[in-house]
């Protein structure tokens, strides 16, 4: 039922959507020490990724997934209108730089809403028309989810770390 509520606020009535999926933190975007996390698109080849294939697959708008809140904003920025996201709550890139600071969608009593938040993500990523985005878990998900529904597909490998 949550899920499907999200789907009716964010998504019911856009016919032609791009789900688009990317790892803010620094496992996907300055690296690791575990070898087995991919490399993510950054934000400037996303943004042409996106560009790209709207035109390409004639779709008109963007379901954005990622945890941290300046992806978001850099991509609401860029396309206004055409991007829907989930409003929840995120992590901050400039906390990933401090290693000290706490995580606050982990924080006592956030977890069990964070959880929720990101599986509702993965759920309504499965339901858009196309996808595109760097592997990772919730990737993997909205693929298996979507169970070969979707029109078109982009999964940009960029190696591991």
């Amino acid at each position: 039922a949550y899920i499907d509520n999200a789907y009716d606020h964010l998504l019911k009535g856009k016919e032609r959507v791009l789900g688009v999926i990317v790892r803010g933190s620094s496992y996907g975007m300055t690296g690791t020490v575990y070898k087995s996390h991919p490399k993510q698109l950054s934000i400037n080849e996303l943004i042409k990724c996106v560009y790209k294939y709207l035109q390409e697959w004639d779709l008109e708008y963007i379901f954005f997934t990622n945890e941290t809140q300046e992806l978001i904003d850099i991509m609401k920025q860029e396309f206004k209108e055409k991007l829907v996201y989930l409003p929840r709550l995120r992590d901050s890139v400039d906390r990933l730089k401090n290693s000290d600071a706490k995580n606050p969608m982990y924080a006592p009593g956030q977890k069990y809403q964070t959880n929720l938040d990101y599986i509702t993500e993965i759920a309504l990523l499965a339901r858009c028309n196309s996808l595109l985005g760097s592997m990772s878990s919730g990737m993997r998900t909205a693929i298996i989810l979507n169970a070969g529904a979707y029109e078109n597909m982009m999964v940009v490998d960029k190696g591991t770390w």
